[in-house]
């Protein structure tokens, strides 16, 4: 069987679907990030008495604070981020500075079925008909002496 803890990830992934959790476990069909998870893995419960080895006192933020490496590290990384931001709108900004009448980019063009498909019509099709001449056969051979009034 399965393990709670994969199934608990599967449930997470798929937006607590479980509809969607059993169709791909049924299918074999696991998103990638789940396919080398142990599909037995258990469960992972914190208990209280691991919890009190937990320093509530501790603050990481005050000695982050107080790093003027990490500090400038941080300064940095925000000045790129604006600045990624500032060239992504500018590249936005230009990218429809065109005259190229793009409403149709985006739809599919009319395709004829592929072949296979269009076999398995061709083949239902006959399916029908042979079996539509064999009821009018059937009609055509029934005994109305039956229906008809006695005189």
């Amino acid at each position: 069987g399965l393990g709670a803890g994969f199934v608990e990830a599967m449930l997470v992934f798929h937006d607590f679907s479980v509809a969607r959790v059993v169709a791909a476990v049924l299918d074999d069909n696991l998103p990638p990030q789940l396919e080398g998870m142990d599909r037995k893995l258990g469960r992972y419960r914190v208990s209280r008495k691991d919890l009190k080895d937990i320093d509530a006192g501790y603050s990481v933020g005050s000695q982050a604070r107080d790093d003027d490496v990490l500090r400038e590290k941080q300064r940095q990384l925000i000045r790129n981020m604006d600045r990624d931001e500032e060239d992504n709108a500018w590249v936005l900004s230009r990218e429809y500075d065109d005259d190229f009448d793009d409403q149709f980019d985006n739809v599919v063009s009319f395709e004829v079925c592929k072949e296979t498909e269009q076999e398995n019509t061709r083949r239902m099709n006959s399916i029908i008909r042979d079996k539509e001449a064999d009821d009018a056969y059937w009609e055509r051979a029934r005994n109305t002496n039956h229906s008809a009034p006695v005189i």
